[in-house]
């Protein structure tokens, strides 16, 4: 019978389970966005999960506190809690005291997008602090964290996630005529029947209220299209797109406990050395700095995001990516240089006895400096414009009339007119591809060609 009673009771316990709390990140708002995220975190708590709140030393709403199950990681920003104050402060007053009429109206959204300016620019110094952060984004990884949570309107909580490599969750009060949620989130908001959130327009809207409506999506739409577009350049350098496809890569190879060198230049932004990390690091010493780097990727996010090409500036544009190029060129020849002529750094690389090199094939001479140690490589690559790479060089098929090149911003449903704007996009970089890649013709020949001398 205690057998019995032995037995049931296991059965009990094994049927309830034990449930472990998990490991939160939180990326929070200020404001009344604190609050909406305020609410997730008692719960979470309640639920005995441990939460991490990332907290800017200028933040004005969020009061740090210490509990066994919360905790608050302050990082420093250069700006004090009355610029904060300020901030808020001038939104309210010029949302509440200079609400617009038919004759104010665009004077108003000057004023707000002033406003909305000055919050974009706080958001860029508390995402610098987090991101530009060695110290603690180490930290931040050694915590393993299970996920984070943002708030949309508060930029780059997504970009601390993919660096941390886990998976990361919006939470949203609302945004002005729900512009995040219809660009970001995809969420169906026709003029004609939903009103725009801070209209003050209810779902019974007369003739008058419905262009009122209409006006003010395309208003807000305007200013999220115009004033966010800001971000796309920092997205694009703070990922360091190719380098994050690598860095992927180099982590689970490290799971896989294999030794992983890299080859990062004396100048980068995006390849950080740490003394704790479990990849060691090789230093290709090369004259240009990081800024010089940062100014080359500048240069191509403006160009290809603010100066798309339209059929009369087309070879306007094409000019100025030669431009791009021509400088790209200069800076991949000296990392080039700064590992085929230097004997030292081939010789400890020759005597790390490697088994294989991985490389980026937007990076040249990965495949040279494989040929000169004697060893394979393999490429990985996650997209070229139009698939130049995969195409001359992987002899990967994409033919035209279906196959959307990259970048062009067309499916694979495509008319007649898309068709043949497709195609325009194939030509045009080829044609790119082979200027700039036949540069380094002579280039190779002349290194593969000594290379029976330095053997």
């Amino acid at each position: 019978m205690l057998n019995k009673n032995i037995l049931l009771l296991c059965l009990q316990i094994s049927l309830l389970g034990i449930t472990l709390g998990g490991n939160i990140l939180i990326w929070p708002m200020e404001g009344s966005h604190w609050l909406n995220i305020k609410i997730i975190i008692d719960e979470l708590i309640e639920k005995e999960h441990n939460v991490t709140v990332l907290v800017a030393s200028g933040a004005l709403f969020i009061t740090p506190t210490s509990t066994p199950s919360l905790t608050f990681e302050i990082y420093k920003v250069a700006f004090g809690k009355e610029r904060i104050e300020g901030l808020i402060k001038d939104f309210v007053l010029t949302w509440m005291e200079k609400r617009p009429s038919p004759s104010t109206i665009w004077r108003f959204y000057q004023d707000i997008a002033k406003v909305i300016k000055d919050f974009h620019m706080i958001s860029r110094e508390i995402c610098d602090g987090v991101l530009k952060n060695q110290k603690l984004m180490e930290k931040l990884k050694k915590s393993k964290f299970e996920v984070l949570i943002s708030d949309p309107v508060f930029p780059c909580g997504d970009i601390v996630a993919l660096k941390l490599g886990i998976p990361f969750m919006y939470s949203l009060r609302f945004s002005p005529a729900s512009t995040v949620e219809k660009h970001c989130g995809k969420v169906p908001y026709p003029p004609s029947y939903v009103p725009a959130t801070l209209s003050e327009l209810t779902d019974q809207m007369s003739f008058t209220d419905r262009i009122r409506n209409f006006i003010s999506y395309s208003l807000q739409d305007y200013m999220f299209n115009t004033l966010w577009k800001s971000w796309d350049s920092y997205y694009s350098k703070a990922l360091g797109i190719h380098w994050l496809n690598i860095e992927l890569i180099l982590e689970e190879l490290i799971q896989r406990n294999h030794n992983v060198t890299v080859l990062a230049s004396s100048a980068t932004l995006f390849i950080n050395s740490n003394p704790d990390s479990p990849v060691n690091f090789e230093v290709i010493p090369i004259s240009y700095k990081s800024s010089n780097i940062d100014s080359l990727i500048e240069h191509m996010i403006m160009l290809w995001i603010d100066h798309r090409p339209t059929p009369l500036t087309l070879w306007t544009f094409y000019k100025e990516l030669g431009k791009f190029l021509d400088a790209a060129f200069r800076m991949n020849i000296q990392i080039c240089d700064g590992v085929l002529n230097n004997t030292k750094l081939l010789a400890r690389l020759q005597e790390g006895g490697f088994d294989v090199l991985l490389a980026d094939p937007v990076t040249v001479c990965g495949d040279l400096v494989a040929l000169k140690l004697g060893i394979p490589f393999v490429y990985t690559l996650r997209f070229s414009p139009a698939s130049t790479v995969e195409r001359h060089c992987g002899k990967i098929p994409a033919p035209a009339s279906y196959v959307p090149a990259a970048l062009s911003e067309l499916t694979d449903h495509m008319t007649f007119g898309e068709r043949v704007k497709n195609t325009i996009s194939y030509l045009l970089q080829d044609y790119i591809f082979e200027s700039y890649w036949g540069e380094w013709n002579s280039y190779y020949s002349k290194v593969l060609g000594s290379f029976g001398c330095l053997d």
